[in-house]
């Protein structure tokens, strides 16, 4: 069984930073391989990577409450077999080959892998999905959406579906009745229609043209 950090220090796991920070430099003292070496005990490098592997995750607070959460979801799940303390050690372990502290070396990435089924990540995933389109959907983000015709007032406005009446008259009608086009602009008499569109006198009695786009 492999041991904790609090163990590698000897101390427990509600020890203060002062009692962590003593600690770490007794071992220190103790272990460092120039000091064992001139004692005569031999250098220990294992024990004293340990150590310093401790004092570097259990100094830092953030690092720290991290740890102190991979532990309790780690005992927690225990009765489903497998060293916790093994799985502890192997999340928090440094497998970088510098000595920088990059944050994402401490994160137990696997943790979260245990603790949450997978039907709960698809089913996630699947009320994000229907967020994002009911969102956005109406919004006219997502696809190609014409604007929403007006009510039928008998007065042109862009978006109006027309019928041409006799003379050329282009009338308002109902979008989902049978058409001759929808009004993508009005314009005065000197004007020009967008490319694409014809211009139709108005029969609602204003002047100028209705641009129609045909069917």
């Amino acid at each position: 069984m492999i041991a904790t950090h609090y163990e590698r220090l000897g101390v427990a796991a509600n020890a203060s930073a002062a009692e962590i920070r003593a600690a770490y430099h007794r071992l220190a003292r103790q272990l460092h391989p120039d000091i064992a070496s001139r004692a005569g005990v031999g250098a220990a490098p294992t024990d004293m990577a340990g150590v310093n592997e401790a004092w570097r995750v259990l100094s830092d607070p953030g690092r720290r409450a991290m740890y102190d959460a991979t532990i309790r979801g780690q005992r927690a799940s225990s009765a489903a077999g497998g060293d916790w303390g093994e799985r502890i050690a192997a999340a928090w372990t440094d497998d970088d080959d510098d000595d920088e502290h990059d944050p994402g070396d401490f994160v137990p990435s696997t943790m979260w892998q245990r603790r949450i089924p997978i039907w709960t990540m698809v089913l996630l995933g699947t009320l994000a999905a229907i967020f994002f389109v009911t969102a956005y959907a109406g919004s006219g983000r997502i696809g190609t959406k014409l604007p929403r015709a007006p009510a039928v007032d008998g007065l042109l406005t862009a978006g109006s579906c027309v019928r041409l009446a006799s003379g050329g008259l282009a009338e308002e009608t109902d979008c989902t009745m049978p058409n001759d086009g929808a009004v993508v602009a009005l314009i005065q008499y000197d004007g020009r229609c967008p490319a694409g569109s014809s211009g139709y006198r108005r029969r609602d009695g204003v002047a100028g043209y209705a641009c129609v786009t045909h069917n």
